[in-house]
């Protein structure tokens, strides 16, 4: 039997000759209520101290990460927003919080002040995912030729479809004023430009700087592509304020895919399970021998998998869901032998 009270803001739990109380506004107390439900002691037990699990999980994640009164800290600056929303929300399911402790600690290392504070607030505007290595995927519009639509200069195509012309092209100095600069790295197209003459100037909508927006500023600008940038948030530099911190500056980002467009807009928008689709192999770990073959996974396993990536799951859960690597679950889900 466990006693409560369900007041108008908040429900008081006593269990175990302790009292409980938990806000309407605490990230656990929906799970509260649902395991009151239940009435099974152990299910209200654990969602009364979920508080407590999310502390040990994130100080072992990263010792500069901590919770206090159901707030996230990082160096003791709160974390806030959806940010902080979704840290709470992928510990609660049983995902692993390690990609947002690393976006955590790349926008941190960002030594702008201001471009931290707009950043969440970008990231708070725009559910975009977030790599396991801690970056944003955003989007960008593009001429047909891949060049950018203000200048024309500067070649943003997938490095996967460049021809022998291109990688010939990107040897030039590139941008109006011989600025920007294109590489090659870790088999990704990388786009850069010294951060001094990015334009740290919010309210200077539109001016210097390598430009990146949300899905739903896509409407709003022109381009017949768009592609998908990996953008490390320590090169954020400044969120215009039009259209509602729906797009940005930075003074790098890697083009990893283009996708398909319909109408205006993508015709796949990026979802959280697309997260582990642009990691490198080069950063991927060693596939056990033993989960490298179809027999270790039965054609029921195999179906399943790709019924789950239907329905939004991610690279990264299904891979622990299996006890296999994420490279398998992507191998699975492209039909690539021996899983065709």
């Amino acid at each position: 039997m466990v006693n409560y009270i369900l007041g108008n803001a908040s429900v008081t739990v006593f269990l175990r000759g302790k009292i409980y109380t938990i806000n309407k506004q605490a990230h656990s107390y929906n799970l509260v209520i649902e395991a009151l439900k239940t009435k099974d002691e152990d299910k209200v037990f654990a969602a009364v101290n979920i508080r407590q699990g999310i502390a040990n999980a994130l100080t072992a994640k990263n010792k500069d990460v901590t919770i206090e009164d159901n707030k996230i800290f990082y160096r003791g600056r709160e974390v806030t927003g959806l940010i902080s929303t979704r840290i709470f929300e992928v510990i609660r399911l049983g995902l692993d919080v390690q990609p947002m402790v690393n976006f955590l600690e790349n926008l941190m290392n960002n030594h702008s002040k201001r471009a931290v504070d707009e950043a969440f607030g970008f990231s708070e505007s725009n559910s975009l995912p977030i790599t396991p290595d801690g970056y944003l995927l955003a989007y960008k519009r593009v001429r047909e030729d891949y060049y950018d639509v203000h200048s024309g200069t500067v070649l943003n195509k997938p490095y996967k479809l460049f021809t022998e012309d291109d990688i010939k092209a990107i040897d030039k100095a590139q941008g109006k004023r011989n600025e920007v600069s294109v590489t090659i790295e870790n088999g990704f197209t990388t786009v850069s430009m010294p951060r001094n003459m990015v334009n740290e100037d919010k309210d200077q909508t539109c001016s210097e700087g390598l430009h990146f927006c949300s899905y739903e500023y896509l409407e709003h600008f022109s381009g017949e592509r768009i592609v998908v940038l990996k953008i490390n948030p320590a090169d954020i530099v400044s969120i215009p304020t039009d259209y509602n911190n729906a797009k940005g500056r930075c003074s790098k980002y890697q083009i990893v895919d283009e996708i398909e467009v319909e109408g205006k807009v993508p015709k796949t928008p990026l979802q959280d399970g697309y997260i582990n689709d642009y990691v490198p192999e080069v950063v991927e770990e060693a596939v056990p021998a033993e989960y490298t073959t179809k027999s270790k996974l039965s054609d029921y396993q195999i179906a399943k998998i790709r019924a789950d990536i239907d329905l939004g799951a991610s690279l990264s859960f299904l891979a622990q869901e299996y006890n296999t690597s994420r490279r398998t679950i992507a191998r699975i889900r492209d039909r690539v032998s021996p899983y065709n």
